[in-house]
């Protein structure tokens, strides 16, 4: 692992972040990450079902999400509460219900050893992620029924998360889960969010009608981002920032990653496109689909559909989409192409809940819309 470059400030700032949260002497931190040698025994993401046990995760209510494709079933490291996939939630005023309230208390730093800690941030650094500290909405409860989201957050910052649970994922690769071991040992405990810091956003299919089919814009994610660097992933894909309702979150991340608005901006609700979705809600489906959490760092996610029903749409604004610099490539995926989305649907290269919200998406447009949807015989088994 290379050591860290000293006048690197987004390199400083993590270093500097990991001293502040664990209590480690700063030049105690450089020390250990720039010493840190590459592991030798890495644990597949797979075993974490053993670890957690799909058992106890039926016992505490979380269901690992899994679907049936042609003659095959996937199941995923996405688990879920009972009852909150295949939902169809309108996300409009009386049905996204969210409140935000002060932190429950001063959370104590993970007992976990400097060495430890030092290897898996040097791991994240290796990867030449693109990370920064900023505002983020930590989740404190949530419960989805048939036609409404409710939610209660906090404010959190995002290097508190990423560089403690979020460190989970860079330490499979160590063979040592002592991060996972002290912070989130059982079901229960990744799941109690008042006592966990739980960092997440909102992951999103957006579907763009044309006259025979939709347009399904999806990604491979640019090596440069914090997380899921090389898989598949809707678009958009974004930490829960600014407005506390999440479906803000997701028309900003519209804006920004497919049309090329400015990055974390109030200034979305004045963007053209984002105005004709607006203004033209008859012509949208904007649902709330399932609710996930990782299990391998244990993020929470919305999953979401849009569907715009309106060709029109697309002719106007069809051709200003853009690649953004979290995404390696683009790729504009015909709802009626049964091969291209069935190799997409069979390819092991997604994160496991933004997997789950492709499947999910694509069920319910398919219901939406059977005329301009293959059929793919989905079938949503848990």
């Amino acid at each position: 692992m290379p050591t860290p470059p000293r006048s690197d400030p987004r390199v400083d700032a993590i270093l500097e972040a990991v001293s502040d949260i664990y209590g480690f002497p700063p030049a105690g931190v450089r020390h250990a990450v720039s010493a840190a040698r590459p592991p030798s025994n890495s644990l597949p993401h797979h075993s974490l079902l053993d670890y957690y046990g799909a058992a106890a995760c039926r016992i505490a209510g979380w269901l690992p999400y899994t679907f049936a494709f042609r003659d095959s079933v996937r199941q995923t490291l996405a688990i879920s509460p009972a009852g909150a996939t295949g939902l169809r939630i309108p996300l409009a005023p009386g049905r996204e219900v969210v409140t935000q309230i002060a932190p429950p208390g001063k959370q104590m730093p993970p007992k976990v050893p400097l060495d430890h800690v030092a290897q898996c941030v040097a791991l994240l650094l290796a990867a030449g992620a693109r990370i920064w500290d900023d505002d983020i909405h930590r989740l404190l409860s949530v419960r989805l029924t048939r036609n409404s989201l409710h939610a209660t957050f906090t404010w959190d910052r995002y290097f508190s998360c990423r560089l403690t649970a979020g460190l989970m994922r860079e330490e499979m690769a160590t063979g040592r889960l002592l991060l996972r071991d002290t912070l989130a040992p059982t079901v229960q405990s990744l799941t109690d969010f008042h006592s966990r810091r739980t960092a997440g956003g909102v992951q999103m299919l957006c579907a763009l009608a044309r006259e025979d089919d939709f347009v399904l814009p999806l990604q491979v994610r640019s090596s440069r981002v914090g997380e899921a660097a090389g898989s598949y992933g809707v678009v958009p894909m974004a930490y829960h920032q600014g407005a506390i309702e999440p479906s803000a979150t997701a028309l900003r991340e519209v804006a920004e990653e497919l049309f090329g608005g400015e990055e974390n901006s109030p200034s979305y609700l004045h963007h053209p496109a984002i105005r004709w979705l607006l203004a033209h809600r008859a012509q949208i489906h904007l649902e709330a689909t399932a609710f996930f959490l990782n299990l391998v760092h244990g993020n929470y996610d919305f999953a979401m559909l849009l569907a715009v029903l309106d060709p029109g749409f697309y002719r106007q604004f069809g051709g200003a989409l853009v690649t953004s610099w979290e995404s390696e490539a683009h790729l504009m995926v015909s709802s009626r192409d049964h091969h291209l989305l069935g190799e997409l649907l069979s390819a092991p290269n997604w994160e496991p809940q933004t997997l789950g919200t492709f499947v999910e998406g694509l069920i319910r447009l398919r219901e939406i819309d059977p005329e301009r949807t293959a059929n793919l015989h989905l079938n949503r088994l848990s």
